[in-house]
C-alpha cells in the first residue's frame, strides 16, 4: 500500500487544517481478540498532506460550523498485505487546544455503521467505539485506502488487475472511469437525497465487480435568481460554496470588502503550482429572459508584480465552465467593479460561477478579495468618466480666447449615451437659506399600487441655446403609481437652497413631469417656496395643464418665476381613478429630496418611509434660464453620442472672454448619462479675467501643489505685499503679510475641502486672484 487517508477534527471555526502529525501501525486481528502489530509504530509522523473536506461534524440537536473535518495523508512505505482481515491502528496531533476527534461514519436511518475500537489511555484498554446518545449503537470509522494490488500466485492478491471504477446513484450505473481516474462528476442532479455507490473492476486472473462501498447525499435546490453574494453571513456555508481540488487558503475577511467582509484568498500557508477554486452553488437561471449579468467586485494587494499570479473568472454553462476574465498580479488592483453580459451561457440554465486562483507561489501575493457578487437579468452597466474633473483658467485677459480637453470615457460594460450642455452659474451670491427641521418623517401605512416597467425614458431638453438649467433626481421614466382605489394626492421634488443658490438671477421657465396613463381626471402643476426640511411652504405658482398620458409632458410657465437662492418645491397635484398609476418614477434608487408625498397637500413624507419597497423618484424636471445670456464657454460638436465600453472620445472645450469685464465666472459643463449610478455629472468650470494688474509679471507667480491637502508653496514677483486666502462666499478665512518676500509656505490644514480663492496685493494696491483647490 501507498498510503492511507484518515479523518479528524478539532473544536473550532477555521477550515485551515490544524493538523500536525498522523501516526499508524497495522494489526492482523482484533487488538481486544489476540491481535499482533505487523507494521508501523507511534513514534514516527507519517503524515504528508492535510486539508479541508469541505465538511462539518454535526450532531442532530446542536447543528453548526465549529468542527471542520479534516483528512490526513498518512504514508505507509513498505506495506504489503496478503488477503485477509487486518485492523488499522492510528493516532494524530493537532495545533487547538481541543482535539483532535475522529467523526463517526454517519449513514442516515443506519443505528450500526461499523465496529471500530478506541484506546482510553486512563484505564490503558481498547473499548468499543459507541455512539453514547442513541442508544450506544457500534459506529465505524472513515477511512480511505491508496496503493497497488499485487499479482496472482500462490499467497497472493484474490482478485486481477483494476481495471477500472463504477459509479452508482441508487442502484443504476451513472459512469465509470479507468483506473486511474479516481473522481467522477455527477452534474445537474435534481434536488433530493440519494446513495451513491463505488465499485472495484478486475481482470485476469480473477476478474470481476467488487462489493459497492456507498454513501449518502443530500443535493440541495439551486440558489433562486437573481443571486447575490454580499458575505454578510461570514462564512462559505450559508450559501453552500464549495471549493476544488480543497479550500486551501481561501478565508471570509472580516476587516476588508466593499465593504467588509469579503471572500479571501491569502497568501499563507505558503503554495506552490497551486489551482484552489472558489465555487457557487448552482444558479437558477432557467426562467430568466432578455439578458443575464454577472457582476463583482475585485481586489488585490500585491507583493511580486510580476504577473505569475492570477484570478481567473468562469462562468458554467450547463455542460463547461466558461473564462470570462484573468487577473494579473502586475500591479495591485483598488476595488474594482467587472461586469460581464454572460447571456448566451447562461439564459435559460442552471449556472454558476467559479473564481480560480493559480500561480506560481502564493508569496507573489498578499491576498486577493471578492465581494458583492451578482447574478441577475438586465443589461450590464455603462460606467461615466471625465477628466478633468474641474476646470480652471486663470490671468485670462479680455477679448482673447483659449482651448482645453475635456475627455469622456465609458469604464462600463455596455455602451454609454451621452449629451452634454453648459449650465453658468453665479459664485459668491451668498450662503444657503437654512429652514427649520420640520415634523419627523414617520412610517405610515399608504395603499399605493405600481404598474408595470415601461420605457419611458428622458424628455428632450428644453430651449437649448439659452444654456437652461435642468433641476431634477430622476433617471429615466420606469413606471407609474397611483391610489389603489384611486383619489387625489400630491407629489413633489424639493430643491433646497444649497443647490439653487448658484443660479440666482435665473428664470424657473418651464417643468417636466411624465404621466404613466391615462387614468388622470385633473392635474395642476404646483412650485412652492421654503417652508421646512419635511414640508413645503406658501404656493408660488399654480398652473393647470391636460396631461398627455405615456409621455413627458411639459408645462410652461405663464408667468416666469425668479430664483432668490431659497428653496423650492416643484410637484403636481393628480386625481385619478382606481387602478390607475399615473404619477410617473424612475427605477431608483431614490433620493431623500426626490420622493415626496402627501394625501391633504399639508402633511408630506416620503414615500419610501411609506412604503418600504418603493425606492424612486418622482419624474419631475425643473428648467431655468439665465436672467443674462453667456457664451463664454462652449464645447466642440458633437455634443452628444455613445461611446463603447472601455472607449473615450475627446471634446475641445473655449474659453472666449470677448466683451466680458474683469472678474470670476462660472460654469457647469452638464453630461447626462445612461450612467445608472451618476445618471448626471458636473464638470465645474471657473475662468477669472483681469485688467491692468501687471498681467505679465503676475503671470510668473507660482502656487504648488494643487489641489493640495495642506501645505501650499508660494514663489512670488517683487512687489507683493499680501496674501489672502478667501472661501466661496467671500469670506477672508487667512491673510499673510509678505513684506516683498520671494518664497513663502501656506499651512492650510485647518480649512476644509474645497475651491478657494488666492489673492495677492501689489505695492500700488492691485489685486491679482488665483483659484486653488484643498483636499483632505
Amino acid at each position: 500500500m501507498e498510503s492511507i487517508t484518515v479523518y479528524a477534527y478539532q473544536t473550532g471555526s477555521t477550515t485551515t487544517s490544524t493538523m500536525t502529525g498522523g501516526y499508524i501501525q497495522v494489526w492482523d486481528g482484533d487488538p481486544t481478540q489476540g491481535g499482533q502489530i505487523i507494521w508501523g509504530d507511534m513514534t514516527t509522523n507519517r503524515m504528508t498532506a492535510t486539508g479541508w473536506t469541505n465538511t462539518y461534524r454535526r450532531s442532530e440537536t446542536t447543528p453548526g460550523t465549529t468542527r471542520p473535518i479534516m483528512y490526513l495523508v498518512l504514508e505507509t512505505p513498505g506495506l504489503t498485505l496478503e488477503p485477509g482481515t487486518y485492523w488499522i491502528d492510528y493516532s494524530l496531533a493537532g495545533s487547538l487546544a481541543s482535539g483532535p476527534w475522529a467523526p463517526p461514519i454517519t449513514i442516515n436511518g443506519q443505528a450500526v455503521t461499523g465496529n471500530a475500537k478506541q484506546f482510553l489511555g486512563s484505564s490503558q484498554t481498547w473499548q468499543d467505539f459507541l455512539d453514547t446518545g442513541t442508544g450506544t449503537p457500534a459506529q465505524g470509522l472513515p477511512f480511505l485506502i491508496e496503493g497497488t494490488a499485487g499479482g496472482g500466485g500462490g499467497g497472493g492478491c484474490n482478485h486481477g488487475e483494476l481495471l477500472g471504477y463504477k459509479v452508482y446513484r441508487n442502484n443504476q450505473l451513472i459512469g465509470q472511469t479507468p483506473a486511474s481516474v479516481r473522481t467522477y462528476t455527477d452534474e445537474n442532479v435534481p434536488a433530493g437525497d440519494y446513495t451513491y455507490g463505488v465499485t472495484a473492476v478486475y481482470g485476469q486472473p480473477y476478474p470481476g465487480e467488487s462489493q459497492p462501498i456507498t454513501t449518502q447525499v443530500t443535493v440541495a435546490p439551486p440558489a433562486s435568481f437573481p443571486f447575490e453574494e454580499t458575505w454578510a453571513s461570514g462564512n462559505f456555508t450559508q450559501n453552500s460554496w464549495t471549493f476544488e481540488p480543497s479550500q486551501g487558503n481561501w478565508r471570509i475577511s472580516t476587516t476588508g470588502g466593499n465593504p467588509a467582509p469579503s471572500a479571501e484568498f491569502y497568501w499563507s500557508p505558503t503554495s506552490t503550482n497551486y489551482s484552489q477554486s472558489l465555487i457557487s452553488r448552482e444558479i437558477d437561471a432557467t426562467a430568466a429572459v432578455g439578458n443575464v449579468t454577472f457582476e463583482f467586485d475585485i481586489f488585490l494587494d500585491d507583493y511580486a508584480n510580476n504577473g505569475n499570479e492570477q484570478m481567473k473568472v468562469y462562468i458554467w454553462n450547463g455542460t463547461t465552465w466558461v473564462l470570462l476574465d484573468t487577473f494579473s498580479n502586475t500591479a495591485d488592483i483598488p476595488w474594482t467593479t467587472k461586469t460581464y453580459d454572460v447571456t448566451t451561457h447562461a439564459l435559460g440554465k442552471v449556472t454558476k460561477v467559479r473564481f480560480e486562483a493559480t500561480g506560481a507561489t502564493t508569496l507573489d501575493i498578499d491576498w486577493w478579495r471578492i465581494d458583492n457578487i451578482k447574478v441577475f437579468q438586465g443589461q450590464p452597466a455603462p460606467v461615466i468618466t471625465v477628466n478633468p474633473e474641474s476646470m480652471y483658467h486663470y490671468f485670462f485677459t479680455p477679448g482673447g480666447t483659449t482651448t482645453k480637453t475635456l475627455t469622456i470615457g465609458n469604464a462600463g460594460a455596455s455602451p454609454l449615451n451621452w449629451s452634454a450642455t453648459i449650465q453658468y452659474t453665479r459664485e459668491n451670491v451668498g450662503e444657503p437659506v437654512i429652514v427649520p427641521g420640520g415634523d419627523k418623517d414617520v412610517p405610515g401605512v399608504l395603499d399605493i399600487s405600481v404598474g408595470e416597467p415601461s420605457n419611458g425614458g428622458s424628455p428632450e431638453i428644453i430651449e437649448p441655446s439659452r444654456n437652461p438649467v435642468v433641476l431634477n433626481y430622476d433617471g429615466d421614466n420606469n413606471t407609474g403609481i397611483g391610489l389603489t382605489n384611486g383619489g387625489t394626492f400630491h407629489v413633489a421634488a424639493r430643491f433646497p437652497s444649497a443647490m439653487v443658490t448658484p443660479y440666482v438671477g435665473h428664470n424657473l421657465t418651464s417643468v417636466q413631469v411624465y404621466i404613466y396613463d391615462a387614468s388622470a381626471s385633473a392635474v395642476v402643476l404646483k412650485i412652492w417656496g421654503a417652508g421646512t426640511g419635511t414640508a413645503p411652504g406658501p404656493v408660488l405658482r399654480e398652473q393647470s395643464f391636460t396631461a398627455q398620458a405615456n409621455a413627458w409632458n411639459t408645462i410652461t410657465l405663464s408667468t416666469p418665476l425668479p430664483i432668490d437662492g431659497t428653496d423650492i418645491w416643484v410637484g403636481y397635484t393628480i386625481t385619478h381613478a382606481a387602478g390607475g398609476f399615473p404619477a410617473g418614477m424612475d427605477a431608483g434608487p431614490a433620493n431623500p429630496n426626490g420622493e415626496w408625498i402627501s394625501t391633504d397637500g399639508t402633511s408630506w413624507s416620503r414615500l419610501s418611509t411609506l412604503v418600504s419597497t418603493i425606492n424612486r423618484n418622482w419624474n419631475i424636471r425643473a428648467t431655468l434660464v439665465p436672467g443674462v445670456t453667456y457664451n463664454w464657454l462652449i464645447m466642440g460638436p458633437p455634443t452628444s453620442g455613445i461611446i463603447n465600453p472601455g472607449a473615450s472620445v475627446n471634446r475641445t472645450i473655449v474659453f472666449n472672454s470677448t466683451g466680458l469685464t474683469a472678474g470670476r465666472y462660472t460654469a457647469n459643463i452638464r453630461i447626462q448619462s445612461n450612467d445608472p449610478v451618476t445618471p448626471v455629472k458636473l464638470v465645474p468650470v471657473i475662468m477669472d479675467i483681469t485688467v491692468g494688474v501687471d498681467e505679465q509679471q503676475m503671470s510668473d507667480i507660482r502656487v504648488y501643489p494643487v489641489p493640495t491637502s495642506g501645505m501650499l508653496n508660494l514663489k512670488l514677483v517683487e512687489g507683493i505685499q499680501l496674501v489672502r486666502v478667501i472661501n466661496t462666499v467671500g469670506q477672508v478665512v487667512m491673510e499673510r503679510s509678505l513684506s516683498g518676500k520671494l518664497d513663502e509656505v501656506l499651512n492650510l490644514q485647518s480649512l476644509n475641502a474645497g475651491a478657494y480663492t488666492l489673492q495677492f496685493v501689489n505695492n500700488n494696491g492691485r489685486t491679482y486672484n488665483r483659484t486653488i483647490v484643498v483636499t483632505k
